[in-house]
């Protein structure tokens, strides 16, 4: 069986070589005959061959399999790697702090080595700036809490994540007086042969790692990997490390299956199910595990509700929450539909009892005797002894909670499917990328064989006639066509932005509940005038004639209210560049091609147009729907960097609020300060909604004056021909010849 999948994959990563050659002919086909070719053909084409040579390059890059271990901070993805991997030892420290985690791989190898990318220098002067915007915003911040009366410290739970982590960076790395300009843009490998892996990661990565602060990701060659795995560990979902965030996302990109950590606490989470629901499907990812972590912590929490018995515990909490995990991730299926399938990608695990039975019970650390001590209390009569020791039915108890079998098992069956899953992964984008460019290629075909024909039959009385004749279709088609696209237009847009209208609306008014709660009760004394004539000559002439009072006010937390800004702006920004890609793409053209050409050929059998060749006007009408789904492009990206500029840029809501706090009472602009958020929120999704809907109104009022538009082309260039008749044909066929060439003998391979 797998030497099938070898052969398999061999022929996959052959196919792929074998287009290098054909793809560069292709290239050179295209600049060569520019002046036959239309320019329409050219970005289509090309576009297509980027995206066959970028697949080619990660194939060749790395031939491992990658799995991908994602999931939110403090989920317990290295705890997890460390017991599966490394005997329970803390090879992979704990980060730091959720700002400090690196990206982390982990390859097998003969030698044990560690390789480290450290931040270029303009990762760190971007660090600097945040860094200083920190600083300022923190000094107004405790400014703030000294004029505010027992109110004591300001919550800064939020503020900007990313100035937070810069912050955090810069500041560690001049407490550890770092040479930092020694580092930057630096990579290294350290041989961990005689030195040990956990001491040089430590020195990386660790709690108190020297380099830590400085490190983009690191590589950890070594014995302990799995053969034939590239196993990714990610820092955590939204990190907020710009340039770290990138990197994860490309690795992600490049990921074959996912081990998805929820710590089960609070299992499947928002932020779960985004990663699940959108991040892992827009990355081309199938084959996901989903990991519920410390599920010890669970077990505890629910043993007075089973009476101490640990196997019914177990049971209902695992069917409880894969349940809940099953509902959530197929909400619209019927859950009797390959239930026992849809089991078996939701596992739960305990890394930290796991690990208790990897090394004999006097080499526990504190943190696991404590796990221990939890679970024994909890659960008295399966794993507390009299004597203290640690028997043979104990071990079984653990073994069930730690449930790391499962997990091992998941990962062999990837290994042994590794060819598989590569090769499914690979063949699946090779075939749709192959019949895209083949249909590409069909079209530029008959488009220069016509041209060919023209020039061999045609004159200056023909051209007039036929230019005639297109003009009269085209007027008889402009209703019905016009019809068909508002249609089409419709539908793709709506299909789209349906969906960011709704999520923009939820998230705003959970944003709305949210700002409605960042207050803070506080008692003031406040000095007030006493009434009546005889207390104002008082105050007037001698002093006096007031009183002291306290006053409950509330007072709004300015770094909490930015802070929901910025998450709105950002959710709000990520969910229209979502849809933005996922428009007029190659499906979509290939749709509303076939469903005008239709229409098209409905049309054409009036009188006016019985001897008028369909074919031209379907490729009219093929180069139209290139144009205006270009132009569209054009006009999204347009949007989206204006959606960006009008909801702050790179300051976000610190542009969009500057003037909304004033100097002063804090009273006095608390419930203004909502309603400028609301406005801002209100006006930068209607903003962005008119601007997609007016790209549509402009593309649709666009379609007909861009088939006129071809028709003049089509005119032009047949006046041209003929007034150079003997080059123009010799060019047309020269470029005929060349790509039936290239169809024929390089753009049909099959997958064995």
């Amino acid at each position: 069986m797998l030497e099938n999948h070898d052969r398999t994959t061999m022929d996959v990563e052959a196919s792929y070589r074998n287009l290098l050659v054909p793809l560069t002919e292709l290239e050179s086909l295209l600049t060569s005959y520019k002046d036959v070719i239309d320019g329409d053909y050219d970005l289509e084409i090309v576009e297509t061959i980027q995206s066959l040579r970028e697949a080619e390059q990660n194939l060749a890059k790395d031939k491992l399999l990658q799995l991908g271990v994602v999931g939110q901070v403090n989920a317990g993805k290295s705890s997890l790697l460390n017991v599966l991997l490394f005997e329970g030892r803390e090879v992979l420290p704990r980060a730091a702090t959720p700002m400090t985690a690196s990206l982390t791989k982990i390859q097998w190898s003969e030698c044990d080595a560690v390789e480290v990318e450290y931040f270029s220098q303009s990762d760190w002067m971007e660090f600097k700036q945040y860094a200083e915007k920190y600083r300022v915003q923190a000094e107004r911040s405790e400014e703030s809490d000294q004029r505010i009366a027992g109110q004591g410290r300001a919550s800064k739970k939020k503020v900007s994540e990313l100035w937070r982590a810069s912050h955090e960076l810069v500041d560690t790395a001049r407490r550890g007086q770092i040479r930092v300009a020694e580092y930057l843009g630096r990579k290294d490998c350290r041989d961990a042969s005689k030195v040990g892996l956990n001491e040089i990661l430590c020195d990386l990565v660790g709690v108190e790692g020297k380099l830590t602060p400085l490190v983009k990701s690191v590589t950890i060659r070594c014995k302990h990997g799995i053969q034939g795995l590239n196993i990714v560990d990610t820092p955590g979902i939204n990190d907020p490390v710009a340039s770290r965030s990138r990197e994860a996302k490309k690795y992600l990109k490049n990921c074959d299956a996912v081990l998805m950590l929820s710590y089960t606490g609070q299992f499947m989470d928002a932020e779960d199910m985004k990663l699940l629901q959108r991040s892992l499907p827009d990355a081309g990812i199938q084959k996901t595990l989903v990991i519920g972590s410390k599920f010890d912590s669970v077990l505890i929490d629910v043993s007075r509700d089973k009476g101490g018995d640990l196997q019914n515990a177990l049971e209902y909490t695992a069917s409880t929450l894969r349940d809940q995990a099953i509902g959530l991730i197929h909400p619209q299926s019927d859950k009797n539909q390959n239930i026992s399938e849809k089991e078996e990608n939701v596992k739960f695990v305990s890394a930290r009892c796991a690990s208790l039975l990897l090394r004999p019970a006097d080499a526990w650390s504190d943190d696991e005797r404590e796990v221990f001590k939890n679970l024994c209390e909890a659960y008295p009569d399966c794993l507390d002894t009299a004597d203290g020791e640690v028997n043979e039915q104990i071990r079984r108890h653990l073994s069930k909670i730690g449930n790391l079998d499962s997990i091992k098992d998941y990962i062999n069956g990837v290994r042994a499917n590794k060819h598989a899953i590569m090769e499914d992964k690979a063949s699946k984008f090779l075939d749709e990328s192959l019949r895209q460019l083949n249909q590409q290629l069909e079209h530029l075909e008959k488009d220069l064989d016509t041209s060919y024909r023209d020039l061999d039959s045609g004159s200056f009385a023909d051209v007039e006639e036929r230019i005639h004749r297109l003009e009269s279709v085209t007027d008889n088609l402009e209703d019905r066509l016009k019809e068909k696209w508002i249609d089409l237009l419709e539908n793709h847009l709506q299909s789209q932005f349906r969906w960011v209208t709704l999520r923009t609306s939820n998230e705003k008014t959970s944003k709305t509940n949210e700002l409605n709660s960042l207050f803070t009760e506080v008692i003031r004394e406040v000095e007030r005038n006493l009434p009546g004539i005889i207390n104002w000559l008082v105050r007037n002439l001698v002093g006096g004639g007031t009183e002291t009072c306290t006053d409950k006010v509330k007072v709004e937390n300015e770094i909490e209210i930015r802070s929901a800004v910025d998450d709105f702006i950002e959710c709000i920004r990520e969910v229209f560049d979502t849809s933005v890609t996922k428009l007029f793409q190659q499906e979509f053209r290939e749709s509303a091609r076939l469903e005008m050409n239709e229409v098209a050929a409905k049309c054409v059998t009036s009188d006016v147009a019985t001897d008028l060749d369909i074919e031209t006007v379907k490729r009219l009408i093929w180069r139209a729907v290139g144009q205006l789904c270009n132009s569209a492009k054009s006009s999204l990206k347009r949007a989206s960097q204006e959606l960006y500029e009008k909801t702050g840029g790179e300051r976000g809501a610190n542009s969009l609020l500057q003037n909304a706090f004033p100097e002063g009472e804090a009273i006095v602009w608390g419930q203004d300060a909502l309603k400028r958020i609301a406005a801002v929120s209100r006006e930068s999704t209607g903003d962005a909604e008119k601007e997609i809907f007016d790209i549509g109104e402009k593309i649709n009022s666009g379609l007909l004056p861009a088939i006129k538009q071809s028709i003049g082309s089509e005119r032009r260039r047949l006046e041209q021909d003929l007034k150079h008749r003997k080059f123009r044909q010799q060019r047309y066929k020269y470029a005929l010849d060349a790509v039936r060439q290239c169809r024929n003998r390089s753009f049909k391979v099959k997958i064995k």
